[in-house]
């Protein structure tokens, strides 16, 4: 097993931000700090026996929601508020040393399709924007028109099907301890606001490091779908792309196919912006 070092975890800590607001545990990140570094050796031990065992602990998977208003919106309208999610500080800190060992063996084996520009180092709008112009010029020195549609998935983050995304989590290309003390981050996850709480079992955990990248893994397989040479896909997160050189009347029959294969998203039509 691949451990994490003192070092990796006390880089994590020492980028705790400080006057955070704390979650459930009450726990500041600047006490945080002091603690681990009174005893780095314990809790270098506590974190590593927490991964080898693949239990990511219930207390730490606790989240208290607030609700901040959305700039000039009306205020009596609940979807006008923007959820929050103040989580544990050690759940915050277990949280990203997994997402970094993640992310490193999603990068390292080119697992993640290159045309997904979202949540991922050396990517960027720029670069997303970049690559619609070079299809878009290639088509031009090819004399063939091109079609573009940005699809919107409604609500796409809070709509992730858990059952699908484990299925997909157990087959990834990572050490098997890693796919359990993911799979454990799944579970029992309680969000709380007031005196009300309740357990839920979809959408992408919010607040959480590892949030964006089980975004990038659960529509991972949608962007590896194989349309032909003169049909690209791409997205920014969960901005998606399609283009199209100049087949236009088959170009319908595409994206109804594509939505097809959006695992449990549903597609807002008033939302879409077709570019010809």
């Amino acid at each position: 097993m691949k451990s994490f070092t003192e070092q990796e975890i006390g880089n994590v800590i020492l980028n705790i931000k400080p006057n955070k607001s704390p979650g459930p545990d009450g726990i500041p990140g600047e006490l945080v700090k002091e603690l681990f570094f009174a005893n780095k050796i314990w809790f270098t031990a506590l974190l590593n026996r927490l991964l080898a065992v693949g239990v990511f602990p219930k207390e730490w998977k606790r989240a208290n929601i607030i609700f901040i208003p959305k700039e000039n919106k009306d205020q009596s309208v609940p979807a006008h508020y923007r959820p929050i999610c103040l989580l544990s500080s050690w759940g915050k800190i277990l949280d990203k040393l997994i997402s970094n060992k993640i992310t490193y063996y999603l990068e390292a084996g080119n697992f993640l399709n290159p045309r997904q520009y979202g949540f991922r180092k050396r990517k960027s709008t720029i670069a997303a924007i970049q690559n619609i112009k070079s299809f878009v010029e290639q088509a031009a020195i090819d004399k063939k028109m091109v079609c573009l549609i940005s699809l919107d998935f409604k609500n796409a983050f809070n709509s992730v099907d858990w059952s699908l995304l484990r299925n997909k989590i157990a087959n990834l290309p990572i050490p098997h301890y890693q796919i359990r003390i993911t799979l454990d981050f799944l579970k029992d996850r309680l969000a709380s606001y007031d005196n009300f709480s309740i357990l839920y079992n979809q959408g992408i955990p919010q607040g959480s490091c590892l949030g964006p990248i089980l975004w990038n893994i659960y529509i991972n397989d949608l962007l590896n779908l194989e349309f032909g040479d003169e049909v690209q896909i791409q997205a920014f997160a969960d901005d998606i792309v399609l283009m199209m050189k100049e087949r236009v009347l088959e170009f319908c029959p595409l994206v109804l196919k594509f939505s097809l294969y959006s695992p449990g998203l549903l597609s807002q039509p008033w939302s879409e912006e077709p570019v010809a």
